[in-house]
């Protein structure tokens, strides 16, 4: 997995550990995600992004369009193996318990946004590993981290895997959660409510010093 995204990306970013800890919660900077979009065309021929996907790719691909789009549980059972390995933040386990955590995470994409929909726009295959980013497009008319709040939300979502002999046996993904928290307007619901200009700060809520104030 180290090699894939070594020569994927020849940027110096490219030696950032990212995939070697067996516990660890895969992210994908920005930097590393352009360099791995520049980087693309070595291992895919230029006009074959989108058409001639590969077998492995098309698996990814139907998790997306055929589970999380319809909410259909069935395709993880059928696409992935029984010993899964899953790393994606807030789904992560091992076998068993990684089925149903992206059977549940199928369920609750689905049930926030039922018109999700997926387009892949980039993807690469390198052995067994299958790289791919895809660009969503849903409704909030469910709850999703709160009520819903009928707001149009467009997210990119990168997806990484390892197939063996036709099945997923390891996952690591990375869907823009800050995307949907802004669109959502969730993250305003987390932010303080701004002051009018030239309103008065009550005294508890002025800031702590961070250090002591000398009369």
């Amino acid at each position: 997995m180290r090699s894939f995204v070594a020569s994927a990306c020849s940027c110096r970013y490219a030696e950032v550990d990212l995939l070697t800890r067996g516990s660890m919660e895969f992210r994908i900077s920005t930097v590393l995600n352009a360099c791995l979009l520049h980087r693309i065309q070595h291992y895919c021929k230029e006009g074959e992004m989108n058409t001639n996907r590969t077998p492995e790719v098309q698996m990814l691909e139907r998790m997306l369009t055929e589970g999380f789009a319809t909410g259909d549980t069935a395709i993880v059972d059928e696409l992935c193996a029984p010993d899964l390995i899953e790393h994606q933040f807030g789904m992560t386990g091992v076998g068993e318990d990684a089925i149903q955590k992206v059977k549940r995470g199928i369920e609750q994409v689905h049930q926030g946004m039922p018109d999700i929909s997926f387009t892949v726009e980039d993807w690469a295959q390198v052995g067994d590993i299958v790289w791919m980013r895809a660009e969503a497009t849903g409704t909030n008319t469910g709850p999703f981290f709160g009520p819903p709040t009928g707001r149009t939300v467009r997210l990119t979502v990168i997806d990484i895997a390892r197939v063996v002999d036709g099945r997923i046996v390891e996952h690591w993904g990375v869907p823009d959660r800050f995307a949907i928290l802004v669109q959502s307007g969730r993250l305003d619901e987390l932010l303080p409510p701004r002051k009018e200009h030239g309103a008065t700060t009550d005294a508890a809520e002025q800031p702590v010093p961070l250090a002591p104030v000398v009369a």
